[in-house]
């Protein structure tokens, strides 16, 4: 399975899971959350805000 495919189908999921919450998101915030979700399956090691910056 390639690996676009499945951060796909991770990004579906939490799609998923964004859209069944009570609460309202704006839309900014949403796109934020997801790209921290992803960039957490996709960093190596040790994750700090040094790594996110470099990896997002």
């Amino acid at each position: 399975m390639k690996r676009l495919s499945v951060l796909d189908q991770y990004r579906g999921v939490c799609n998923d899971v964004l859209g069944e919450l009570t609460t309202k998101l704006h839309k900014s915030f949403k796109t934020f959350l997801m790209e921290i979700l992803i960039l957490y399956m996709v960093i190596p090691g040790r994750i700090n805000f040094l790594q996110l910056g470099r990896y997002g």
